[in-house]
């Protein structure tokens, strides 16, 4: 028996432009079925499907996100048909697991947040790859195993084509820098200590270890080290903590385009 593919759903409400985005997470090898998505306004009946996609299609957009207003709520629901078989993903609403007067608390919350960040350090950020195209040189030949090389041009370690997912605009508020310590091993050779940056973000999108913040205007790359989110009673993150890595100006992750 297959488990349930779906490993996550969420919706995301854009409650001026009347529209919804819907979007899952499925294990690997279950990306190239169609996924049908459905909608209901108590999550128990009427379900209607409201649009269908495929080919690697991760999302979808409702344009039809009729409220009388932002608390009102609506609810969502992914079907995949794969190799002649159906799986459903659990209930989602536009307001996740917070009640009305959460959810327009938090809301507030990240709009303020987002509007102290923008006041600082526009950036870039760039998500690691985690499926893809696997990198044609970071291929084993004889057992096809993927073992990444750290300075691969192509893949940059992350043993699949590009490294990273397409950037993502957003801002941050860069605080201390340490400075960078140099010490000299028992043998006499010289070894530092990586500059590290502490920060500060959004909550969203969820940042993981090794992804990567680019500035424009400087060119400086800064890969994640540790993350702490700033959760609303203790059910959604509204901001971030970040440490970050600055890298040197000769590492080859300089080489991903902007």
């Amino acid at each position: 028996m297959i488990a349930n593919p779906f490993i996550d759903v969420s919706v995301i409400p854009m409650h001026g432009a009347l529209q919804a985005r819907v979007k899952w997470v499925v294990r690997d090898g279950f990306v190239e079925g169609t996924f049908n998505i459905f909608k209901s306004p108590d999550g128990l009946n009427n379900w209607k499907q409201i649009g269908s996609v495929s080919g690697r299609h991760v999302d979808f957009v409702d344009h039809d996100l009729i409220t009388r207003g932002r608390l009102d709520e609506a609810y969502y629901l992914v079907k995949l048909n794969w190799r002649n078989q159906q799986f459903a993903s659990n209930v989602i609403s536009t307001f996740g697991r917070l009640s009305r007067s959460e959810f327009a608390a938090v809301r507030l919350i990240m709009k303020r947040e987002w509007e102290t960040l923008r006041r600082f350090t526009k950036a870039k950020f760039f998500k690691l790859r985690s499926d893809g195209q696997h990198c044609p040189r970071c291929t084993d030949p004889d057992t096809g195993q993927q073992i990444g090389i750290a300075l691969c041009p192509i893949c940059y370690g992350t043993s699949f084509e590009g490294g990273f997912y397409d950037p993502i605009d957003t801002f941050i508020q860069v605080g201390t820098i340490s400075p960078k310590v140099q010490e000299d091993s028992r043998e006499g050779v010289g070894s530092s200590d990586p500059v590290t940056v502490k920060a500060r973000g959004t909550a969203y999108p969820i940042m993981e270890k090794n992804d990567m913040f680019v500035v424009p205007d400087t060119d400086k790359r800064y890969l994640i080290d540790v993350i702490e989110y700033g959760y609303y009673n203790g059910k959604v993150p509204v901001y971030a903590e970040i440490q970050l890595q600055m890298l040197a100006r000769n590492d080859i992750r300089y080489q991903v385009p902007l």
